[in-house]
């Protein structure tokens, strides 16, 4: 089972891990948070997971922060760590292949719907927003500017726990590899329709970087 909501009661906060929003390196900044006692424990993570009905219910005494990414980006990075080039056990079952192509992920992903209860594939709503759709976290930091909001994040932590946070060290982008260049127009449409109540939430748009094949009349 994949956590996403994790309490520290001693400093009164709760991390929502969005899958695929770089949550490892998320943890490993947010090491000094944990107890002398839990940063022993090899599931020391786990240890702190509650569930979405607990982070409502705690939320008024609680500082809540949480990570959102571009859709169509964080398409490509479900892609890349669970279908391609080894595929994942969860996602076996929902019937996606191992090195199939990036259309073709897209694809099963439009057709199967059990697919998207998974929190590694789900909208990023599903996990942000409570059964108000109000958002959950009082602090959202955007994976594109995550370095920025990060620091941000934790000049607030300070001033509340006196605990200070590490800063972020995230590799640099390679302009080369950026996610608009994987898509073609069809699979590009898909993820809109897949996952438009983020875009559409969080004011997401695809960059304008990649040409169109023109559309015959």
């Amino acid at each position: 089972m994949q956590h996403i909501y994790f309490d520290l009661p001693e400093h009164r906060l709760i991390f929502i891990a969005t899958p695929h929003c770089a949550t490892t390196t998320l943890f490993e900044a947010l090491e000094p948070l944990l107890s002398k006692a839990t940063k022993a424990d090899p599931d020391r993570w786990a240890a702190q997971a509650i569930s979405k009905q607990d982070v409502v219910r705690l939320k008024a005494d609680r500082l809540v922060f949480g990570t959102v990414r571009n859709p169509w980006d964080r398409v490509v990075a479900q892609y890349d760590a669970l279908v391609h080039p080894k595929l994942d056990d969860a996602m076996a079952k929902h019937s996606f292949a191992r090195d199939m192509s990036f259309a073709g992920f897209v694809g099963k992903l439009s057709e199967n719907k059990g697919a998207l209860n998974d929190p590694a594939l789900c909208t990023q709503t599903q996990l942000l927003l409570d059964s108000n759709d109000m958002l959950l976290p009082d602090v959202v930091l955007r994976y594109e500017r995550l370095e920025t909001d990060f620091q941000m994040l934790a000049a607030l932590i300070a001033a509340r726990t006196g605990v200070e946070l590490p800063v972020l060290n995230l590799p640099e982008v390679d302009a080369a590899q950026d996610f608009g260049a994987r898509y073609t127009r069809p699979p590009r449409i898909k993820v809109r329709e897949i996952y438009s109540r983020d875009v559409n939430f969080f004011y997401y748009h695809f960059p304008a970087i990649v040409q169109d094949a023109p559309v015959a009349a």
